[in-house]
């Protein structure tokens, strides 16, 4: 089962059709053509490694983990080098836009091992430490088929590995039924009970309830039974419980959403596992908001999950700005006017481009919500002359136009 991720880690807006290819490849300076992102796969081709996309946005955390870890541990630089040529690709410029549609990506960083033809043979969502990357990308080098030619031989002569497979790609291309489908299949196959699949059909079934594939009831019916086993290990059972408690989060139901976090956070306050504490601490914030309503308690969780310098780090402030307005109705004006501050520190520090639009959205975001529609406006043109092929920042100056017009006649 995958993480969906919490909102500090994972923003996302709406993006659009671009018209100028914006890619990034390990240190080359980013390239501009229309044949470029066509030559770098001729480019792995011809060193006889498949392509390794990486497709990411500024105002990821883990993309830039993963960059980080590339840098400094050299030998998992020399390990992802040697077996794969990476490609950098900003699914929120230029045609990487197309690009990240033309696989279907919305969470980010996601990884899409392809052939030289750009096909994809594997995939996977997010990054937690160099160990796990090379375990996953080691699994994923050992039967390099593309899809197309998985699915026939799977048509030919199923195998458990193969459904199994199969349902992953599925699941992350937001195919969510058919997923499901294979995962039972391989379950058959291989001889297993209902169970032994569960947490693989679980995930599919998360992924499409975000995309309203299934409702929020299904899932947690799906869900229980999962969370009771006491074979269910820790991470498996923060990860499930978080990843419901975000979805309730997104369907405004508030009660399933507290009760959740209660448990993702009260349940697993005895392991020791590093990736459960990791993921723990992502949800104290929301915990301390939202069960023990002590939203000083949350924002300073949030801030202790950050960087010690993170007052320095326009995307920190970025994503501490933006989960004060997202969880505006749990917060006091004191905490907004906090936030504002954070986003007006954070255009101040962010490079140019596309990093300051967003950021600049977030304090236009906040100065509306505090009454300044007009301010709002102005900051939102500021974004479309930092970032102007993004359709959203376009989209949100109609909106602010339409709020300040209305409020003009009352």
């Amino acid at each position: 089962m995958f993480d969906i991720g919490a909102a500090i880690h994972q923003r996302r807006k709406p993006t659009h059709l671009g018209l100028v290819i914006l890619c990034t490849v390990l240190a080359v300076s980013p390239v501009s053509a229309q044949v470029d992102f066509e030559a770098r796969l001729a480019e792995a081709a011809s060193k006889g490694v498949p392509a390794l996309l990486k497709i990411e946005a500024d105002w990821c955390v883990d993309c830039r983990a993963f960059d980080k870890d590339l840098k400094e541990l050299t030998e998992f630089g020399r390990d992802v080098e040697s077996k794969t040529y990476l490609i950098s690709i900003d699914a929120e410029k230029g045609r990487g836009i197309r690009l990240a549609e033309s696989y279907r990506v919305d969470k980010y960083p996601t990884f899409v091992l392809t052939d030289s033809d750009g096909r994809t043979m594997d995939r996977w969502y997010g990054y937690w430490s160099a160990e796990e990357f090379s375990k996953r990308l080691d699994s994923a080098l050992k039967d390099p088929l593309t899809v197309g030619r998985r699915s026939k031989r799977f048509a030919s002569k199923p195998t458990e590995a193969d459904a199994y497979k199969l349902g992953e790609i599925a699941t992350m291309e937001g195919y969510y039924g058919e997923a499901i489908a294979y995962y039972r299949q391989a379950g058959r196959l291989g001889g297993h009970d209902d169970s032994y699949y569960s947490q693989r059909i679980m995930g599919a079934m998360i992924y499409g309830a975000h995309k309203r594939v299934f409702d929020i009831e299904q899932v947690i019916t799906e869900a229980e039974p999962i969370l009771a086993n006491p074979e269910t290990e820790d991470f498996n059972r923060i990860r499930l419980m978080s990843n419901i408690a975000r979805l309730a989060q997104e369907f405004k139901n508030t009660e399933v959403a507290r009760d959740y976090f209660r448990r993702s956070v009260e349940e697993t306050k005895d392991s020791e596992h590093p990736k459960v504490v990791k993921m723990r601490a992502r949800l104290l914030p929301d915990y301390a908001l939202l069960v023990e309503g002590d939203p000083e308690a949350a924002i300073l969780y949030l801030e202790n999950s950050l960087p010690s310098d993170w007052e320095n780090d326009s995307l920190s402030l970025n994503n501490v700005a933006w989960w004060c307005f997202k969880n505006q109705e749990h917060l006091e004006d004191e905490h907004l006017a906090e936030a504002e501050r954070l986003a007006r520190r954070g255009v101040e520090l962010s490079r140019a481009g596309n990093a300051r639009a967003n950021v600049l959205d977030t304090l236009a975001e906040i100065c509306n919500l505090r009454g300044s529609c007009g301010e709002a406006l102005e900051l939102i043109r500021e974004a479309i002359g930092e970032d102007p092929q993004n359709e959203y920042f376009q989209q949100q100056a109609v909106r602010f136009e339409e709020i300040l017009a209305d409020q003009e006649r009352d």
